[in-house]
């Protein structure tokens, strides 16, 4: 990443060339504020998940947020209730990491899994039980049980971290010959 701060004016383009004014609905300047010093790659510290929360519930993710507060390696760079706006956030962010609801406003959260960027992890956080084999069948990292416990968040965020780093390494393996902050191509 080349910096983790969004563009300074509304009409410059994100790092992937979208413009925010015209392409955007509100969420996407209501992510423009919540990229801030917060992140720790803005602060200089080695290895920061970029987090997308994606819940129907307004108090769910409140309390999710909440508890990833607690972990300064974790900066949350968006969140959406909806299908359609969780689309909306899984083309347009620069993230690693998601956690996602089983049931959303308007389908199933397993809709949204090709529009996952490749190399981001999945952690499913649901009241559901039955969906456990589902989601790792997708490839989730885990699969976090509402109310969400502390210890189990960060069991899930070092499943994450460990899977982001071997997946770093293993960029910077196939591709040396790349520049740092490229992703070898696919």
């Amino acid at each position: 990443r080349e910096t983790c701060a969004p563009p300074a004016h509304p009409r410059e383009k994100t790092p992937r060339g979208i413009d925010l004014v015209a392409t955007a609905p509100q969420w996407v300047l209501w992510v423009r504020k919540i990229y801030s010093s917060s992140c720790g790659v803005c602060r200089g510290e080695k290895f920061v998940l970029h987090a997308l929360l994606i819940d129907d519930e307004a108090s769910a993710r409140a309390d999710l947020r909440e508890k990833l507060s607690a972990h300064p390696a974790v900066a949350i760079v968006g969140e959406a209730a909806t299908l359609r706006a969780a689309r909306a956030l899984l083309t347009n962010v620069d993230y690693d990491l998601v956690f996602l609801d089983v049931q959303l406003v308007g389908g199933e959260s397993f809709q949204l899994l090709p529009d996952v960027r490749p190399g981001a992890g999945i952690v499913f956080a649901t009241a559901h039980e039955r969906y456990a084999v589902r989601a790792f069948e997708s490839h989730a990292v885990d699969y976090l049980l509402k109310p969400i416990d502390p210890a189990r968040l960060a069991e899930a965020l070092r499943r994450a971290t460990v899977a982001q780093a071997a997946r770093s390494s293993r960029t910077r393996l196939a591709a040396p010959h790349l520049p740092v902050g490229t992703a070898a191509p696919v």
